[in-house]
């Protein structure tokens, strides 16, 4: 048996590729972790492929199927950033200072962009959380593994050198497990759908309140409106008293100064009438005084007249 072109140990066992800082410390403490005895868990030495007799396809490929025929080959964004977040292998090919400098959310790698994503209602930001807010966990370009092209040169040479007997044995294996991940796939649907289920019934509460608060609006609205009429009511009301009252003013004004004017006319009569009445006393008690003197000298006159005689 030769061995893989991946490897040139054997067969059994993982090739060697050029690993990220990141990895080559993870795979460091794993080998930590054996020397003291830890359970660790390896990765298998043959790739699981997809079987070729004795299976349905149609079932492998609807449970191992992506939708939307993404190549596996080269990841998407999306997986670039959920796996470098976890192994940081987006920070070793990314200094910290250009991340410090230019932040760029999952939703610009995803779209492809490398510009910072604005707070603009058009940006595809991020507008919903929970367990399936990533996509689910079984399929979606986010749950799959960096394809290896080493495995099917490693997968034929391992197989060449099997029998049909431990080929059919690892076939039916791979058919209970393609089952099972069916079966995982189908109650994480069934997961998924009451998660949206719920979703629905959140939203159908937050319409009704969204409904009783158009209605207090609509109400409010009416009350104003009503207020208004009422209000201008009252001000063509006020308007109007204000004329009338504004009127009177100036007729009482008008009515004083008149009255002020006749008392003063009225005094100025008065004072007159006393004056003149002051001149005839006085022009009565001299006429008086004259009068009697004027008599008394007619009577003396008289007297020598008839003395004379």
């Amino acid at each position: 048996m030769n061995p893989s072109p991946a490897t040139e140990k054997s067969v059994y066992f993982d090739a060697r590729r050029s690993l990220a800082p990141s990895e080559m410390t993870l795979q460091a403490d794993h080998s930590k972790a054996a020397e003291a005895g830890a359970d660790v868990n390896r990765q298998p030495s043959v790739a699981v492929h997809e079987p070729t007799k004795d299976i349905k396809a149609v079932d492998y490929q609807n449970g191992h199927t992506i939708t939307g025929a993404h190549d596996l080959a080269q990841p998407s964004p999306a997986y670039e950033a959920t796996e470098g977040a976890r192994s940081g292998y987006m920070d070793a090919k990314v200094p910290l200072s250009e991340k410090a400098q230019s932040p760029v959310t999952s939703e610009a790698r995803l779209n492809g962009s490398s510009s910072p994503t604005s707070a603009s209602p058009t940006s595809h930001e991020r507008i919903s959380s929970g367990a399936f807010s990533n996509g689910p966990g079984t399929t979606g370009p986010a749950s799959m593994p960096q394809k290896d092209d080493s495995h099917h040169a490693r997968l034929a040479t391992a197989e060449s050198g099997l029998d049909d007997v431990v080929k059919g044995k690892i076939t039916k294996e791979e058919l209970k497990n393609a089952k099972r991940m069916s079966k995982i796939i189908k109650n994480e649907a069934k997961s998924e759908k009451k998660s949206f289920d719920t979703a629905l019934k959140e939203l159908a509460k937050i319409q009704k309140l969204q409904k009783h608060a158009a209605d207090d609006e609509n109400s409010a609205l009416k009350r104003h409106a009503r207020a208004l009429k009422a209000e201008h009511k009252a001000n063509m009301k006020f308007l109007a008293a204000k004329q009338t009252h504004e009127k009177s003013e100036v007729e009482l004004r008008t009515a004083v100064e008149r009255l002020d004017a006749c008392k003063d006319h009225a005094l100025k009569q008065t004072e007159l009438l006393q004056q003149k009445n002051r001149e005839v006393e006085e022009m009565r008690s001299q006429k008086a005084v004259d009068d009697r003197e004027r008599e008394a000298r007619l009577k003396e006159l008289a007297d020598m007249k008839t003395k004379a005689a």
